[in-house]
């Protein structure tokens, strides 16, 4: 591989290094295979993939190994890692200019990183670019599909301040995940990093709001990613995991939500369902993480959820009986990429 000199500002004319950065830990083959694909099929010539592998044991470690494309890098923390700290670790090993997070699980489509590299030479001042995101496998016919994830905007352009934050912040946990973002490396790292976050899972939420507070972000209104959310049968994910995710969630909500999680009665219920099939489903969930989901309940004055733990920790068996009459469809809404 051609060895990248030290990262220097992106200005017209020069060719930037992209580094793709992958964690992935257990991820079910199939969807790494599309990803690393997709990452390696840019029509944008200078990159490197870089896939941290987080202890895989299904044979996602040899997959990756296997694949001998002098553009790809596997490494591995040295311990097993949160989800967060393994895309902390991940992007530590970047050599790029600029970077672009993809969980394992996702696709970038193929002029990705042509396009977002484009527009951020258009807007030399924006710490990073972001392009517009599906849920789907397949892009909608229909270019203003409710699928879409970020503002139908006609524009591209650069966005500050309050506009910025408009495209990520209404309370819309999707619209912050990283997937066909650009982030120029400089700027990643004067936020101290996703090292620097205390979220275990939810980093990508804290960074949007860390990048934004340091400049503007460039638009491109065209489909940059699709990504994938949780369904059943996926693989399993690390019970604690789930609880982390929940409490992330309602961090992000009371920072950057304006707490409309639970702002009424209904969506409280809701909270409610699916905290108790988390604790249902996951019985395997260390008491350490349900303490630590209590006292941070305890902290935003959730009382209904600190009840949820508090009988979860003294009867599980109840909570489990209660988690099979609920039914599994809560769960449907996870994302379990990027450990």
């Amino acid at each position: 591989m051609t060895e990248l000199s030290e990262a220097e500002p992106l200005k017209a004319g020069q060719v930037p290094w992209v580094s793709i950065l992958v964690p992935t830990y257990n991820q079910n083959l199939e969807h790494l295979r599309e990803c690393v694909e997709s990452c390696l099929a840019q029509t944008y010539p200078h990159i490197e993939v870089v896939v941290s592998d987080n202890h895989s044991t299904n044979g996602a470690g040899d997959y990756l190994r296997g694949i001998g494309d002098p553009r790809l890098r596997v490494v591995s923390p040295e311990r097993f890692c949160t989800m967060n700290e393994n895309f902390a670790f991940c992007a530590s090993c970047a050599r790029g200019e600029l970077i672009s997070f993809l969980s394992s699980d996702d696709v970038l489509l193929p002029t990705a990183i042509t396009m977002l590299v484009d527009v951020l030479r258009d807007y030399p001042q924006a710490v990073f670019a972001a392009g517009n995101i599906f849920h789907a496998r397949q892009l909608p016919a229909d270019p203003c599909d409710p699928s879409r994830v970020r503002p139908a905007s006609l524009a591209r352009t650069q966005y500050c301040g309050a506009a910025a934050r408009v495209f990520f912040f209404p309370w819309t946990l999707a619209s912050t995940w990283m997937a066909g973002d650009l982030i120029r490396r400089s700027d990643y790292e004067a936020t101290g990093g996703l090292a620097a976050c205390n979220l275990e899972v939810a980093g990508d939420v804290w960074l949007t709001d860390q990048l934004l507070a340091r400049g503007c972000f460039a638009y491109v209104p065209a489909p940059t990613a699709l990504f994938r959310s949780r369904a059943p049968g996926h693989d399993e994910v690390d019970p604690d995991r789930r609880i982390a995710d929940f409490i992330d969630k309602l961090h992000i909500d009371q920072n950057y939500g304006g707490g409309a999680m639970g702002r009424t009665v209904i969506d409280r219920l809701k909270q409610n369902v699916i905290l108790v099939r988390r604790l249902g489903a996951d019985r395997r969930s260390s008491r350490a993480i349900k303490e630590k989901a209590f006292a941070v309940f305890a902290r935003y004055g959730r009382r209904d959820l600190m009840l949820c733990v508090a009988v979860g920790l003294r009867a599980p068996a109840l909570v489990r009986w209660v988690s099979r009459v609920l039914g599994a469809t809560v769960l449907r809404g996870d994302h379990a990429s990027g450990s």
